[in-house]
């Protein structure tokens, strides 16, 4: 087991040995450019990186033998590719799927000049798939959203939910929602659950407690906090102002 003395006394032999080596690591910006291409779409634009060998850049050392040491960087940065794809707008499912496929094709590459080129197509494929989500999320995707969170009203809903529903990554949806919206999606969730609750107050004798469990709310407090955030008043006075009159049936129905 490595204590704190263990690893400063590693860290220090390691970077001794490499500035004998004259070793100089692969500047932040390029893994950088790797993600915002991935993360923005722009598959296009894979053409501006260059494979590492051309810059004369060295990795870090993870492994003595240098074809392991690219294996072993190529499955970090597929991993950070499928992390950006994520951030935009691919599902997790999709992202991970995609991951495992390139890791699977990587493990029967041989020679690190191949590698390098295949860290490029990971970029390509990645962007590649997050421009073709992103050409699919149209106010189709929102439409979608909206009715899965009519169907499930009478649930507990979160933006996860909604966004697995529709194949998107939460935090994509949640941008293109309050795009087309105007709003953000939770607060579109608590908006339609608030009306929901209002057709319960007007046309039920229902408690105010069994209407916020029944519509998703985790307690009493937190459903009159969020009815008043809407309507500006609490369930009891929505209810008092807004309560139809509910007429019983007659006995017996008058002769003509």
């Amino acid at each position: 087991m490595f204590n704190e003395k263990d690893i400063d006394r590693l860290i220090t032999k390691y970077r001794y040995e490499n500035s004998e080596n004259d070793f100089i690591r692969l500047p932040p910006t390029h893994e950088a450019t790797m993600m915002e291409i991935v993360r923005t779409g722009r598959y296009k634009d894979v053409d501006r990186l260059k494979r590492l060998s051309e810059n004369q850049i060295h990795l870090g050392k993870l492994s003595d033998d240098p074809r392991k040491n690219m294996e072993y960087y190529s499955v970090l940065i597929i991993g950070f590719l499928s992390r950006a794809a994520m951030d935009g707008g691919m599902s997790p499912e999709n992202a991970f799927d995609l991951s495992d496929v390139l890791l699977q094709k990587l493990s029967r590459i041989r020679t690190v000049e191949d590698m390098e080129d295949y860290i490029l197509f990971a970029v390509a494929v990645f962007a590649k798939a997050v421009s073709e989500t992103r050409r699919k999320a149209n106010p189709y995707v929102i439409e979608q959203s909206k009715i899965y969170i009519d169907r499930n009203i009478f649930r507990s809903i979160q933006v996860k939910d909604v966004a697995q529903f529709v194949g998107l990554s939460p935090e994509y949806l949640g941008r293109l929602f309050k795009s087309v919206q105007g709003m953000t999606l939770h607060n579109y969730i608590q908006k339609e659950k608030i009306e929901a609750a209002c057709n319960i107050l007007r046309f039920s004798d229902r408690s105010i407690s069994d209407i916020a469990m029944a519509i998703g709310f985790a307690s009493h407090s937190n459903f009159g906090q969020v009815f008043r955030k809407w309507k500006g008043m609490s369930p009891t006075e929505y209810r008092n102002q807004y309560r139809e009159i509910q007429y019983s049936e007659p006995n017996s129905i008058p002769r003509l």
